[in-house]
């Protein structure tokens, strides 16, 4: 699915939160293909593409790019087939000798190589290379700027301290970040935050339940009770493979890019917090 420009009017509750952070050098994203796609080197001396991907267990390369750049050599390992919405697809694993995201260079690297254009189906802008997941990014707080385009990942202590924002809870269903919404004021939702998706995305229980169609837009979600989006833009996708995929777990939807546009935010996966900062 490719992300079609909108604008969102974004409704901000500040609380104040005191954090520590050390940052690095911002990394610049992409948004030619609607969802963060950054630069990296693998081996050191690979240059790569990858979207930045919280819906994304681990880190996954495409087959044919893996295959050009010579990573398939050696022992390869069989991994249960990988879930998409709407489909499966067989997979295997190698070890990278090391992936450089930023300033971070990580050493023996799990990755695991699928068929891309297997799970994305618009490939009007060509394919990535791979995608970034939670088995990277687990030990982080990532900073995503969606207004300069920019992420960070953050160890350790203090850049964020006495700035305003929204603090909220966040549950891990296995390496997906779930969030309990309201929408429209009165109907509950388990929703997926994905940085991975282009579009917003509802199942079909809860777009009888707010009596929308595909590809129209809810007129507010809010997260924790405190940060509110105005008219975002939803798709009508079943998902119960994304369910499947976590012991059954049942979901409502999905936030992808047409709820995060405009935003800045941390995601900090060692405290299952998400902070929600206001506009510039």
């Amino acid at each position: 699915m490719r992300f079609s420009p909108y604008k969102s009017k974004v409704l901000f509750f500040p609380f104040l939160v005191f954090i520590s952070a050390s940052l690095a050098k911002p990394i610049p994203f992409s948004l030619k293909r609607g969802v963060p796609e950054i630069e990296a080197f693998i081996n050191d001396s690979i240059k790569t593409s990858l979207i930045f991907d919280t819906g994304a267990d681990q880190v996954y390369l495409d087959r044919a790019f893996a295959d050009s750049n010579n990573l398939l050599f050696g022992t390869k390992l069989p991994v249960r087939p990988t879930s998409g919405i709407d489909e499966k697809v067989e997979a295997f694993q190698i070890f990278l000798k090391s992936l450089k995201i930023g300033s971070k260079n990580k050493k023996l690297v799990n990755s695991v190589i699928i068929d891309l254009h297997a799970i994305i189906k618009d490939t009007s802008q060509g394919l990535p290379d791979g995608l970034l997941g939670s088995s990277f990014l687990n030990n982080h707080q990532v900073y995503l700027n969606y207004i300069d385009s920019t992420l960070e990942l953050i160890e350790n202590d203090s850049v964020f301290a006495g700035q305003k924002a929204a603090i909220i809870p966040f549950i891990r269903n296995r390496h997906l970040i779930t969030l309990n919404a309201t929408i429209n004021d009165s109907v509950e939702a388990k929703m997926i935050l994905d940085t991975g998706a282009s579009y917003s995305l509802i199942s079909p229980a809860l777009a009888e339940r707010l009596n929308v169609k595909d590809s129209s837009m809810v007129n507010k979600i809010k997260l924790g009770g405190k940060v509110t989006t105005a008219n975002v833009q939803v798709l009508i996708r079943d998902m119960s493979g994304l369910s499947a995929s976590v012991n059954d777990v049942q979901f409502d939807g999905v936030l992808g890019t047409t709820f995060l546009t405009g935003r800045q935010l941390i995601i900090d996966y060692p405290n299952s917090l998400l902070l929600i900062f206001p506009n510039k």
